[in-house]
């Protein structure tokens, strides 16, 4: 028996999850292997049998897969739950000082299929009364770490980045303004054409791993579907639907 797993999420955790695949090859006694996730068919085609996704795209294939695990950040902040915020970041030298300094500012984020870098950001400027058109522009630019980049050199003004990346990152030169969330953390998933007691041994393999302090992850702990329920009232908010 072969798994394979499927990185969809930024690179700056790529150790972890490799760890954490080649963990559950481990426990389970079976071959493992960790790819870069193309699209979200994959699970459907059966290539892939198991993922690192975002919360975002997880709801809209709730039923094609599983969530089984999400990982708790080791700081005091996340308070021992699977939770993340979006940090706002901008450079040092610029003059805002919270998120509503930032109209006619220039955005960017990663991509339309992030919780941490779209829709959080929508679903805070629908609570406000707003829209994007608060931004001069906004626009998507790639992973956080292309956003932190562009914010650095000054081709944006503000990114949001979620928090746990941006604690993994080199930030020199940025600063955090604001913060939104806290939000579920991005789950592990498992394709609906594995069996149920492969999808609970994979569960109980990632539960079972020591704190793997170069992602300051204490633990993994199970998620259940209604813990993203949260981002799908986002959506609604949004008017976006699923």
């Amino acid at each position: 028996m072969k798994l394979v797993f499927a990185s969809f999420l930024s690179p700056t955790l790529a150790g972890f999850y490799r760890a954490s695949v080649e963990h559950v090859g481990t426990q389970l006694g079976v071959e493992t292997d960790l790819v870069i996730g193309e699209d979200y068919e994959q699970f459907e085609r059966g290539e892939i049998d198991a993922g690192f996704i975002c919360g975002l795209p997880y709801v809209r294939l709730a039923g094609k897969v599983h969530p089984l695990v999400a990982p708790v950040v080791d700081e005091p902040r996340y308070g021992g739950r699977p939770v993340y915020f979006s940090d706002v970041v901008v450079r040092d030298d610029h003059p805002a000082r919270s998120f509503a300094d930032l109209r006619g500012s220039s955005w960017c984020y990663n991509e339309p299929n992030s919780h941490s870098g779209y829709l959080t950001v929508l679903h805070h400027l629908a609570r406000m009364g707003e829209t994007p058109s608060y931004f001069s522009r906004f626009d998507p630019v790639g992973f956080h770490t292309t956003s932190l980049k562009l914010v650095a050199d000054g081709t944006y003004d503000a990114s949001a980045i979620d928090s746990h990346v941006l604690t993994l990152e080199q930030t020199r030169g940025l600063r955090v303004i604001g913060s939104i969330g806290p939000s579920p953390i991005q789950p592990v998933v498992a394709a609906a054409h594995l069996a149920e007691e492969t999808r609970n041994a994979i569960a109980a393999a990632l539960i079972s791993m020591k704190p793997f302090a170069d992602a300051r992850v204490a633990k993994y702990v199970r998620v259940v579907d209604a813990d993203y329920d949260p981002i799908r009232s986002a959506l609604v908010i949004c008017g976006r639907s699923v």
